[in-house]
């Protein structure tokens, strides 16, 4: 477990998570990389627990299989990963929603250049009722948010490393993680993450 000034930040296992109460006494917001398997007692309790008003931040990976919960009740649809061994060149964000409140306070030259990283590759998706915040010329999200019941979902088309896109290591990156973590929680004070 470790913390921070907003956030305390501790891991979650998959396997041990079956009700929605353990997620909501342990969390406000859960931090999932795709690539983590949700057993069918787990996704419920993930369900049930952003519908309660919990958040939920997606981590997209590359390769990973699309599970049946997210599909299901996030209503998100995964196509083909876009390879960064298979762009010519890399891409760069072209549309970029500064009036969302995830972003608005990224909008000046504290926030960086978002328009600036440059995408080696991502793993396209649509989401239902979803609101693309971050886009590429070809209206492919690389972030979108939706509400879902009380609670809200972020989702990223990037994973976090540095093989698919120079964004982690950007000035405008944590505080854009950050600034997704505070709204899918809806708290301004320090909110309990679990990863």
């Amino acid at each position: 477990m470790c913390s921070s000034d907003l956030f305390t930040f501790g891991p979650l296992d998959p396997d041990a998570v079956d009700a929605a109460d353990a997620l909501r006494d342990a969390a406000d917001v859960v931090v999932l990389d795709h690539g983590t398997r949700l057993a069918p007692a787990a996704a419920a309790a993930l369900r049930e627990f952003v519908e309660a008003g919990g958040g939920l931040v997606l981590i997209l990976q590359g390769k990973e299989r699309q599970q049946d919960w997210e599909r299901d009740w996030l209503g998100l649809a995964l196509d083909a990963p876009r390879e960064p061994s298979a762009l010519s060149a890399p891409r760069t964000p072209a549309r970029i929603d500064f009036t969302h409140p995830v972003l608005a306070p990224l909008s000046g030259a504290e926030g960086g250049n978002l328009f600036g990283v440059q995408i080696r590759g991502w793993r396209p998706f649509q989401l239902e009722q979803g609101r693309v915040l971050v886009g590429l010329a070809d209206d492919e999200p690389l972030l979108a948010v939706r509400d879902l019941g009380e609670g809200r979902v972020a989702v990223f088309a990037l994973p976090l490393d540095r093989r698919w896109s120079d964004w982690p290591i950007q000035p405008n990156f944590l505080p854009l993680v950050h600034r997704s973590e505070e709204h899918t929680s809806e708290l301004q004070s320090p909110c309990n993450l679990v990863c």
